[in-house]
């Protein structure tokens, strides 16, 4: 028979909450990686072309060489800046899943903790009813022994 008590519901409740929230907390996961993998891969692009830009220099690049290069260093330095802006949003989104998968654990946790102690409190409740007719047994056994004797 299935456990359809109030308590069993709740807990199934909880169960799913924790399931959702840890498929939110991986997504918030994998969007904060993507976005350092994408930081990392910017910071990698320019100290590329930094070294291409001194290798140039080296070789005596023009003026014109020279203005590109900033103008494209400063919409780099941008985009560093936006992408680590991103970073921060995605940190920030997903420590606050990860507080929502905290609490919806530790809610699933309770249910099954009280659903642990309803489970002992009926198992001690029946074992205490078998003794108590195993006792009544034992005292008519006793009693037609005693009056069979008589």
């Amino acid at each position: 028979m299935a456990d359809t008590t109030p308590l069993h519901t709740l807990l199934e409740l909880a169960e799913k909450a924790v399931e959702q929230q840890t498929k939110r907390m991986g997504i918030a996961q994998r969007a904060h990686q993507e976005n350092q993998q994408k930081l990392a891969l910017l910071l990698q692009y320019q100290r590329d072309y930094e070294q291409q830009y001194e290798r140039g220099m080296a070789n005596g690049l023009g003026m014109l060489h020279h203005q590109n290069f900033r103008e494209f260093m400063l919409k780099l330095d941008d985009a560093i800046h936006g992408q680590q802006l991103l970073i921060e949003q995605t940190e920030a989104r997903l420590a606050t899943e990860r507080n929502a998968w905290q609490a919806a654990e530790r809610k699933r946790m309770s249910y099954h903790t009280l659903k642990q102690r309803e489970h002992e409190r009926q198992t001690q409740h029946a074992y205490k009813q078998e003794q108590k007719l195993n006792d009544e047994f034992a005292t008519r056994m006793i009693n037609q022994r005693l009056n069979h004797h008589d």
